[in-house]
């Protein structure tokens, strides 16, 4: 396990020199690996001559055995190689930790400049779930506030390798109906995790070492079909222990000729018979097996790492704590893991098979494991799932110089001081200050001003506010509200839904929601009724916003409908974005202002591209 110096992070800090701690870190990787290929070379070519010599110096011990020096020699010779192989296969392995570590510092650098095409997981993967549509009903916001999908808020934050750490995350993005409690615990974990970068690294880089552990969900795969089938287990391994006593006791009785060799070779053919019914019968443990308790079984290093990590947060503590209960556990799972590989060549298999019912064993200890097991092995994945999620959380503290830990109050008051999109570099980033309550906020604007940009920067920032993540403004002050949204609505032909009808279904949820739940809302209305002509758009709006008035909720609406501008009602607040002309150019400030807007500019874009 490599040795790591401590880089210390502050709240908005890393190393004293944001800017660089990822080049920082880079180059002190890339001076150690041309040192690492320098000595790996010399040692592959030591290992290549004490081969050599060996192979002579064996040559003359089996052309002159009674000469014993030679003898001595290739004895020495053999012990030097084999120490020269350690050390070679040791070298490798730290060179390839660099290289993972790099590989993660690369990744680091394209989120830190929004470069997430080159990331596979989106988020989306997890919405056509069926557990997932039971639990969380509403998650229309998650695309129409870009938290999921192409160019996201979950692309930006994942850091998991694990399929199971990247559904933590998404939970905790999707399920907004958190608690104060809930919320601080993950800040104080995430804060603790980030204190240290080279921790998260190194996790990262031991966890992109285990084969296959990114496509499966561990805690969920395997634990429940192989519950209570121990005892039946026990029953085949007896049958199959009499039957393995019986082929030896036949194969010794054959060789001292008490009894024929076709006593022998009709047992050795049952207990093969009997070892492919197993294969035919236990397919799903097999594959478990094969699949789950072998990736569990390389998590040794990384557990033993993180139980004996100087945690300072409850729940990474507690995390901790859970992996360390695993220590035993993995034990027998290594075992079980060799056992498995004895099954996976032709030659053992058909050895251990016919003299110890090899299938048999497996099976019996795999379901004596998960019974016995089962709750420690359920936390300690469920710790490491956790723990990818909390690494993933911290990457906001990693690459936004503009954070700091949301406020969570009991009132309906929302305040933003230097808000920012994360999702834009914030060299290029306009920021915005912006406080209301239970207001709505009618914001009106030019094409192109910002108009949606802010809503999604409010939206964005308050789901990583109650995942407990660092936010990327100077403050941010808000309650707990469930979010929804209606924004980036689409038809849907093969339902019938047209866009229009689509909206109307979102303002209906809402509403509905209302009505059944006492919890505090937030909600953002892009273009309000866009899909419909003008007259029933400004009908439809008014009483949308006229039922939205008496909801204990906070509202964001966009539209280019200045009639909405003029509804009277005390809880209504015009905003606006706006452009200004230069040297015949618009050019967008990205600025929230009070007041509606004055200005429209989509005939001179019409005029600037060539259509009028």
């Amino acid at each position: 396990m490599l040795k790591y110096n401590e880089y210390k992070i502050g709240e908005y800090d890393i190393m004293n020199n944001w800017n660089n701690w990822i080049e920082d870190i880079k180059q002190s990787h890339v001076q150690s690996l041309k040192y690492l290929e320098k000595k790996i070379l010399t040692f592959s070519n030591l290992r290549g001559i004490s081969f050599l010599l060996v192979f002579i110096s064996a040559i003359y011990s089996f052309n002159y055995p009674r000469i014993y020096l030679y003898h001595i020699l290739t004895g020495l010779l053999l012990l030097s190689f084999l120490v020269i192989v350690f050390f070679h296969r040791r070298l490798l392995k730290f060179q390839d930790e660099k290289l993972r570590i790099l590989e993660i510092l690369a990744d680091y650098n394209k989120k830190k400049h929004n470069e997430l095409t080159d990331f596979e997981f989106d988020g989306s993967e997890f919405l056509s779930e069926e557990y997932i549509k039971t639990k969380f009903e509403y998650t229309a916001y998650l695309e129409d506030l870009h938290i999921i999908g192409k160019n996201s808020l979950f692309k930006f934050l994942n850091q998991s390798v694990s399929r199971g750490g990247r559904l933590r995350l998404f939970e905790v993005l999707a399920n907004p109906a958190v608690n104060s409690d809930d919320i601080e615990l993950n800040q104080q974990a995430i804060e603790d995790i980030s204190s240290n970068i080279l921790f998260i690294l190194h996790f990262q880089q031991e966890l992109r070492k285990i084969k296959r552990v990114k496509d499966r969900i561990l805690s969920q795969n395997f634990l429940a079909s192989a519950t209570n089938k121990k005892n039946k287990a026990i029953y085949g391994l007896l049958f199959s222990g009499i039957l393995s006593i019986c082929t030896i006791m036949s194969l010794v009785l054959a060789l001292i000729n008490s009894v024929s060799f076709a006593y022998f070779e009709i047992l050795f053919i049952i207990q093969l018979l009997v070892s492919m019914l197993y294969n035919k019968l236990y397919v799903e443990e097999f594959d478990a097996i094969t699949n789950d308790i072998t990736v569990l079984s390389k998590f040794s290093e990384l557990f033993l790492y993180i139980s004996t990590y100087d945690f300072k947060a409850s729940k990474n503590i507690k995390l901790a704590s859970d992996m360390k209960n695993a220590k035993t556990v993995l034990k027998r799972l290594k075992r079980l893991d060799s056992l498995d590989s004895l099954r996976k060549n032709l030659f053992s298999y058909l050895i251990f098979n016919v003299f110890t019912s090899l299938n048999a064993v497996i099976i019996h200890k795999y379901y004596s494991l998960v019974e016995d097991d089962k709750i420690v092995i359920r936390k300690s994945i469920r710790a490491i799932e956790e723990l990818e999620m909390l690494v993933s959380l911290s990457t906001v503290n990693l690459l936004k110089e503009n954070i700091c830990k949301a406020q969570i109050v009991n009132t309906l008051h929302l305040k933003c001081v230097a808000l920012q999109y994360p999702l834009i570099n914030e060299e290029s980033c306009v920021s915005n200050n912006f406080e209301c309550y239970d207001d709505l906020n009618i914001i009106t604007g030019s094409n192109m001003s910002g108009k949606t940009s802010f809503m999604r920067s409010v939206g964005v920032n308050t789901v990583l506010a109650y995942a407990g993540a660092y936010v990327n403004a100077k403050e941010f002050v808000l309650p707990i509200m469930k979010p929804f949204t209606s924004i980036n609505v689409k038809d849907d032909i093969n339902k019938g839904i047209s866009t229009f009808y689509g909206e109307l279904l979102r303002i209906k949820n809402i509403l509905n929601f209302a009505k059944e739940h006492d919890d505090t809302m937030v909600v953002f209305i892009d273009e309000i009724f866009k899909g419909t002509n003008y007259a029933d758009r400004i009908f439809g709006a008014k009483k949308v916003l006229e039922k939205l008035s008496t909801i204990n909720c906070m509202v964001f609406l966009t539209t280019h409908d200045f009639e909405l501008c003029e509804i009277e009602d005390k809880k209504l607040k015009n905003y606006h974005f706006s452009e200004e002309y230069v040297n015949g150019k618009m050019v967008f400030s990205h600025k929230i202002k009070t007041g509606k807007c004055q200005s429209t500019n989509a005939k001179q874009l019409m005029e600037e591209i060539g259509i009028v």
